[in-house]
């Protein structure tokens, strides 16, 4: 996660690390959510980059396979409903970009 500090941006690769990581060791997946909850939000709101944008997803999937992290009440729900909000704002754009 410092990679993402230093650079300031979130990176795809170090992104599918981690998923690859925490796919084996699931034991880690709810010590790395915390942190990593800024730098998924972050791609979900600049989802121009669908490298990285694709990554987040897959680590938010090994997040939401956590029963131990209560995703849909964690922090009130603030981080679903943000999560739910850019993908609704992503949406909206794939939506008139079909009918343009």
């Amino acid at each position: 996660m410092k990679i993402f500090e230093f650079r300031k941006i979130v990176i795809d690769e170090p992104i599918m690390l981690i998923v690859g990581v925490l796919s084996v060791c699931n034991n880690l997946v709810k010590s790395v959510f915390n942190p990593m909850k800024i730098y998924l939000l972050s791609a979900f709101k600049n989802p121009e980059d669908t490298n990285s944008f694709t990554a987040c997803l897959e680590c938010l999937n090994l997040f939401c396979d956590e029963s131990s992290i209560n995703l849909y009440t964690h922090d009130n729900g603030i981080f679903c409903e943000n999560t739910i909000q850019y993908f609704f704002n992503v949406l909206q754009v794939c939506i008139i970009f079909l009918f343009i």
